[in-house]
């Protein structure tokens, strides 16, 4: 079991057979709401959870 604020290993969506340390910051239930007002908030549904790089110097994938 994981929780919010945990660092993850995930596959990479990008590159078959390499992975990707990221930490775990929403899970299912939890609204996502951008900075950008041009874009819609959404919910999280049932078995999604966001990641974010701790290095603010890589791009989010």
């Amino acid at each position: 079991r994981v929780f919010v604020g945990d660092v993850v290993v995930v596959r990479d969506p990008e590159k078959s057979g390499h992975y990707l340390v990221r930490r775990l910051s929403a899970i299912e239930g939890y609204e996502m709401v951008s900075k950008d007002e041009k874009e819609t908030p959404f919910i999280l549904d049932k078995d999604e959870c966001w990641v974010l790089a701790d290095n603010e110097a890589l791009n989010p994938k």
